[in-house]
């Protein structure tokens, strides 16, 4: 029986020396030299899934790291090969396997499940981004509806001062009129203000929707941090400066 050059490199032995060698040990051989392909392309496949697909490398990159996987499992199972038979080795071995089965698994459900990982993503951020807005606009709203109504107190006490039912019981617009007339266009413009603030905050929310739900790299877990976040750090922003 014979084995080819390739399989004998593979194996690192020498085709001269493979030639002399019993046909079970050549058989063995072969069987080795073509079981070691398994795992090599097991990892240089998820390698390059997880490089394009997690971490969204382009084609060279991806293929680069695909190549690396690769070798660095061939070496390991050279190096198993060449070692003499422990039972550490062994075990060595099939924490190999076993992390080359979670990965490939890990890696055909990303590419099966592409499109509802990318729709719960979507979603989550959806979700994420309208309570981080709707937190700030109820905060806001309670702060609007404050000035307003600190407002509309102070602007009926000038009309009570003006027409004496209360205050200082003079019907007059004299100088505590003038006083609380002054107050009150203060905090009639703070309300103002923060009722347009209100109204931004609205839009910002919409805008921001509308970006995140356009967005072709939702389903990077860094894209998503930070599309969810600044969202929620320009609405504070705004409601601090509003307030």
């Amino acid at each position: 029986m014979t084995i080819s050059t390739y399989l004998c490199h593979v194996l690192g032995e020498p085709p001269e020396k493979a030639t002399r060698l019993h046909d079970c040990t050549i058989r063995r051989m072969k069987a080795f030299a073509i079981a070691i392909h398994i795992p090599v392309t097991l990892w240089a496949v998820a390698g390059f899934v997880i490089a394009s697909k997690v971490f969204g490398l382009e084609g060279a990159p991806s293929a680069a790291i695909a190549a690396l996987c690769g070798a660095l499992i061939y070496l390991i199972e050279r190096l198993v090969l060449a070692t003499p038979k422990v039972w550490f080795m062994n075990v060595a071995r099939v924490l190999i396997g076993v992390v080359i089965a979670l990965l490939g698994a890990s890696a055909v459900d990303m590419i099966i499940f592409d499109r509802e990982i990318a729709q719960q993503l979507r979603a989550e951020g959806e979700a994420r981004i309208t309570a981080n807005f709707d937190l700030a606009i109820a905060t806001h709203r309670q702060t609007t509806e404050t000035k307003k109504t600190d407002w509309m107190r102070v602007q009926e006490q000038a009309n009570c001062e003006a027409n004496g039912t209360c205050g200082s019981r003079v019907r007059s617009v004299g100088p505590v009129y003038r006083e609380l007339a002054s107050q009150a266009s203060t905090l009639r413009q703070e309300y103002i203000a923060a009722e347009a603030n209100l109204g931004e905050l609205n839009v910002r929310k919409t805008a921001a929707l509308a970006e995140w739900r356009s967005s072709p790299q939702a389903i990077d877990h860094t894209v998503v941090l930070e599309a969810v976040t600044s969202p929620a750090a320009g609405a504070m922003a705004l409601l601090e400066v509003s307030s």
